[in-house]
């Protein structure tokens, strides 16, 4: 596991923390086992300039348009995580740092 891959990880959601979903997630760092920062992703619109879209979602191992939420960062153990799917772009890194630093 390493920065900018993408993975599928146990989210709770934000209403119930008891439900979770598994869903894409960008790891942005890794602590230890038990304390890994990583970023919500969805594939709604971008409702927000806080959520960037990631224009090379296929070369990272998405099914489909994704946007990267910098609003919602989560904190998640090795345990949350199930199966790697590829690994964030040149060009999205970039415009994830532009848009996560902006505020």
């Amino acid at each position: 596991m390493e920065k900018w891959e993408i993975w599928d990880a146990y989210v709770a959601y934000e209403e119930d923390g008891n439900i979770t979903k598994e869903r894409p997630v960008l790891i942005y760092n890794i602590v230890s086992d038990d304390n890994i920062i990583a970023y919500k992703m969805t594939s709604h619109d971008a409702r927000s300039d806080r959520e960037c879209e990631v224009r090379k979602w296929a070369e990272a191992g998405l099914d489909k348009k994704t946007v990267i939420r910098t609003d919602k960062i989560l904190r998640l153990t090795k345990k949350h995580f199930t199966n790697k799917r590829g690994k964030l772009q040149s060009i999205d890194i970039f415009r994830f740092e532009r848009c996560r630093t902006k505020y």
